[in-house]
């Protein structure tokens, strides 16, 4: 998700045929859909009905391929099981990712608690969210200088606004450190004795 922007219901249909190892490139061409309470349905095509072809980085498919080659299950990303998925396994693995991330940033005495059960182990680090590492994605994009429309297409946005929306905001930030960066140069220049 964070280095190839994949929706996490993109993510967790995701098959091992959609991946073409020779090419380093992620088909993505169906998403699941919460039908009931706890079940996901597996639906042909994205949230915004196109199908896109990601690159995926090399030192990534390095990893993926490692990982297919211990994995018996068809789903890239899968329960325990090795099957696909359910809201409340997705919502889980999510929760177990927080707590290793706030374990690994914890204190020596509160990392002593158990993982499985962080009684003691303050959040050290805010939660992270599936979609926040596709923000991630796509401001990796846009730092390394991927126009905007290429972006919508890697994204899979319906409509490249929506791409420029997120451009323009990382666009704004930059501009404003650039003028701190300017106000702190034209002091330490010209006003520091």
């Amino acid at each position: 998700m964070c280095f190839c922007g994949l929706r996490a219901g993109e993510l967790i249909p995701l098959t091992w045929s959609d991946i073409d190892f020779h090419r380093s490139i992620i088909t993505v061409n169906k998403s699941v859909q919460k039908v009931a309470s706890n079940i996901y349905r597996v639906k042909t095509g994205t949230k915004s009905g196109r199908n896109r072809n990601v690159p995926i980085p090399k030192w990534l498919i390095q990893e993926i391929r490692y990982y297919m080659n211990t994995s018996s299950s068809r789903f890239v990303c899968c329960k325990s099981n090795e099957d696909i998925h359910t809201p409340s396994s997705w919502s889980r693995l999510w929760e177990s990712y927080n707590n290793q991330l706030s374990h690994a940033f914890a204190t020596v005495n509160q990392a002593k608690h158990s993982l499985y059960s962080p009684q003691g182990i303050k959040i050290r680090v805010e939660k992270i969210t599936p979609h926040m590492l596709r923000h991630t994605y796509a401001t990796l994009l846009y730092t390394s200088g991927v126009d905007v429309l290429s972006a919508s297409k890697l994204l899979g946005h319906s409509d490249v606004a929506v791409t420029l929306k997120i451009y323009t905001h990382l666009n704004e930030e930059k501009y404003v450190v650039s003028i701190e960066n300017f106000d702190e140069y034209i002091n330490n220049r010209f006003f520091k004795k």
